[in-house]
């Protein structure tokens, strides 16, 4: 039977902080996190002006071709993001 010698108590403080490191490496999330909430930030102070390009886009398009091709776009981009949100779901599997 092989018997374990005790470890020392820097042997203990050595082993205790590569456990540590080796844990905070696998869980510590705070980078990305702060990364997304400053790319939601920047995206939120773009939404005015996207919402502004794309209803005066509307505008010009009901202009000169009509409400029917307006609502042509409108399914269209309904049925695109459908089908993106079904395709992308279906490669990234929620925890």
């Amino acid at each position: 039977m092989d018997l374990r010698k005790p470890m020392t108590e820097t042997e203990k403080r050595v082993f205790k902080e590569a456990v540590i490191r080796e844990y905070r490496l696998k869980h510590d999330h705070g980078f990305v996190i702060k990364i997304l909430e400053d790319l939601s930030r920047k995206l939120k102070n773009l939404v005015p002006f996207n919402i502004a390009i794309g209803l005066i886009a509307s505008g010009i398009l009901v202009y000169f071709y009509g409400w029917k091709t307006l609502g042509y776009i409108f399914l269209l981009g309904i049925i695109w993001v459908t089908l993106i949100t079904t395709v992308v779901s279906f490669f990234i599997k929620s925890k």
